[in-house]
């Protein structure tokens, strides 16, 4: 995914990449709250590859444009609940 392509600024790249690791954290400790510092060192960090970051990002972009795709959006509490929502929906499948 080019930033080039998407039309994204560097403030939506940097709040992306926010979210992109929160979202990745999330999955590979398989819990979305109460993440402590033991959970993100047993990180296998074998297992971040380009196909979990694709679809990692790809399930960002989705709902920051369906949010609106602003600044205001990736920063504000509805777009985190929104992604920690789906995550959780996904990880009870």
């Amino acid at each position: 995914v080019h930033s080039e392509a998407l039309n994204l600024s560097r403030k939506d790249i940097n709040n992306i990449k926010f979210h992109l690791a929160m979202l990745t954290t999330m999955t590979l400790t398989k819990k979305s709250s109460n993440i402590k510092v033991e959970n993100i060192q047993n990180i296998d960090i074998s297992q971040i590859g380009d196909e979990l970051l694709s679809n990692q990002i790809s399930k960002i972009l989705h709902v920051y444009q369906e949010l609106g795709a602003s600044d205001q959006v990736a920063k504000g509490p509805h777009f985190v609940k929104r992604l920690t929502q789906d995550f959780q929906d996904t990880s009870l499948e």
